[in-house]
């Protein structure tokens, strides 16, 4: 039996259980389901959600049966964009925090192998060196996790925006029109709280695929992929968070409930920096949503 979400926002989680810890993901009001299972207050549910199948639970008066007629429209092809400094080598010393890394030193990702990326991977963490490096050290109010997660996937040949397009820079593309990269004119710097709602909105046009189960994305971080989590606040117009799920090493390793990752083993810039770490923060109240994305 179909049915559709008739709130604005409702939250899926892996147990009929309000706890923090079993909350998977948020959907959005309209968004069909279908009823697996009937348990009074909950209803467990089976629903496809930015292409991935999702079985989870809902509180059922967060349902109305029946499908609501909704308009499908297409995500344009627009070009990523990057700035370049042309006369300066930019590297994890540098505070130009909008440019790209162009340094020749600078390690990469070989895809050869499962053991090449994952290698690559280290190569990589270890040469921003997040800890010690001036790039990231955050400056009063102001972290740079945005800046660290955008510099190692440019450094693994994923693309995640340090710029993005203006509204109306998109408009323009969308018709054919060539824009020229103007700072805060057609482009604009994005922060961690956007981070999340372009890979929402324009993550899978880049290679950015969803998945909801740390487990699964600690397992394509040990693949050597490109992993992360994105968080966007509860109070619009506040710093999100974003951070790296890293390969597991001989020292450190992700935390295991029942044989399956609950905790992976993450690397980011922010209040104190930290290379590796293992805490459960994309689930605390401050964040409204939340997200793992894997890439290639």
């Amino acid at each position: 039996m179909i049915y559709h979400v008739n709130k604005i926002w409702i939250e899926l989680r892996s147990k009929p259980d309000m706890a923090r810890r079993f909350l998977l993901t948020s959907i959005p009001g309209g968004h069909e389901v279908r009823l697996i299972e009937d348990r009074g207050d909950w209803y467990r549910v089976g629903t496809f959600y930015q292409n991935k199948y999702i079985e989870s639970y809902i509180q059922s008066d967060q349902l109305t049966k029946g499908i609501m007629p909704m308009v499908h429209l297409d995500t344009p092809k627009i070009p990523s964009v990057h700035l370049w400094s042309e006369s300066e080598v930019i590297t994890p010393s540098s505070k130009e925090h909008s440019l790209v890394i162009n340094d020749p030193k600078c390690p990469e990702r070989n895809l050869t192998s499962v053991t090449s990326r994952v290698m690559g991977i280290n190569m990589i963490l270890n040469y921003l060196d997040v800890e010690k490096s001036e790039r990231y050290l955050a400056s009063g109010r102001n972290s740079y996790c945005n800046v660290y997660v955008h510099d190692y996937a440019y450094l693994c040949g994923v693309y995640l925006p340090r710029v993005w397009w203006s509204d109306k820079a998109v408009a323009a593309l969308t018709l054919g029109k060539k824009v020229d990269k103007r700072i805060d004119v057609s482009v604009y710097e994005i922060g961690a709280s956007k981070l999340y709602d372009w890979l929402t909105d324009w993550g899978g046009l880049f290679g950015w695929k969803r998945v909801f189960d740390p487990h699964e994305a600690q397992e394509s971080a040990n693949n050597g992929q490109v992993v992360l989590i994105s968080a966007k606040r509860s109070i619009a117009n506040t710093p999100g968070h974003i951070c790296i799920i890293a390969p597991e090493n001989f020292n450190i390793k992700a935390i295991r409930e029942n044989g399956r990752v609950s905790i992976p083993v993450m690397s980011h810039a922010g209040n104190k920096n930290r290379k590796y770490f293992q805490h459960r923060w994309w689930t605390h109240k401050q964040f409204k949503f939340f997200g793992f994305w894997v890439a290639e």
